[in-house]
């Protein structure tokens, strides 16, 4: 059964540096290029940090499976600031979002990918659960080529607790 989110301050640059660690072995193997931009100082989001995890480990992983194959693979992760709260941007070098495709992209079971290889079931469980922190999650191709997700949060000081969380919820 799934337990309701536990909000609290959650550390966004080590969260992610976690899930790119959960990754370390596919990284390796794809050699892709893993750029972390502006992640220079600790941020703090209003998130369940199990769950914003599997989030990016979600995302992230997706990027390397779109980019198997092929010769440059590269991630960038960035952070941009909004005036309430933090953009996580993760952009690969993949083939990018077939246009058709991006108004069905969360919805549940549909996949592009080949039978036996997903559910369908990774992004809309992921849409779902930023928006149970508040936030949202959008996907669209970046100028150049290649996919974008765009993860939006809500700031959290490092000093809030669950509970001072909740309440403000």
């Amino acid at each position: 059964r799934k337990r309701p989110a536990q909000l609290a301050a959650v550390p966004l640059v080590q969260t992610i540096a976690e899930s790119l660690f959960l990754l370390d072995e596919r990284i390796r193997r794809l050699q892709a290029d893993v750029q972390r931009l502006s992640l220079d100082h600790e941020i703090y989001v209003r998130a369940d940090r199990d769950r914003l995890g599997q989030v990016l480990v979600n995302i992230l992983s997706n990027a390397l499976d779109a980019m198997t194959g092929h010769a440059h693979p590269r991630i960038e992760i960035s952070l941009i600031e909004t005036g309430e709260g933090i953009d996580v941007s993760i952009r690969d070098t993949g083939p990018g979002l077939d246009p058709k495709i991006l108004p069905r992209l969360f919805e549940p079971f549909f996949t592009t990918k080949l039978a036996g290889s997903g559910l369908g079931l990774g992004l809309a469980i992921s849409e779902r659960i930023m928006r149970d922190f508040g936030g949202a999650m959008r996907a669209e191709n970046a100028d150049g080529g290649g996919a974008v997700f765009i993860l939006q949060l809500k700031r959290a000081e490092a000093a809030l607790s669950e509970v001072a969380l909740a309440e403000a919820g």
